[in-house]
């Protein structure tokens, strides 16, 4: 294992990357949802999805930075390529313009799974090939 300690590292932060990703997508999902089913007078912004959603996307920002310290550039780049979808999608949830106008449903988050599912695949590859490190 000692022989192998630099791809151990780079599993081992992959996998708590993609741990907190799965939660950071799942609590701004619920978030989303809160938003586009809020009642008349109800602040989905004051509530615990809100908080939840604000917390997991900075445990993810710090999982992707411990990432891609001990990941090589072809996978920082995907990380990155990860985080920026998910903080694209983070950003129009949050926005003062969501929902957009007519809106009843966003298809956001279904998009952003495609792109993420793509992008995954590829880090995934990458960082359990032999020569990752």
């Amino acid at each position: 294992m000692t022989e192998h300690l630099e791809h151990v590292k780079l599993i081992a932060g992959y996998q708590v990357f993609w741990a907190h990703l799965k939660v950071a997508i799942r609590a701004t999902s619920a978030f989303e949802s809160e938003v586009l089913l809020a009642e008349q007078g109800v602040d989905p912004y004051d509530g615990p999805l809100s908080y939840q959603s604000v917390a997991s996307r900075e445990e993810l920002n710090l999982a992707t930075m411990d990432f891609d310290l001990v990941a090589p550039k072809v996978i920082r780049t995907l990380t990155e390529g990860i985080f920026d979808k998910f903080d694209g999608w983070y950003d129009e949830v949050w926005s003062e313009d969501f929902p957009p106008l007519g809106s009843i449903k966003t298809d956001m988050l279904q998009e952003l799974r495609e792109d993420l599912l793509a992008l995954t695949e590829s880090i995934h590859v990458v960082v359990n090939r032999d020569d990752a490190t």
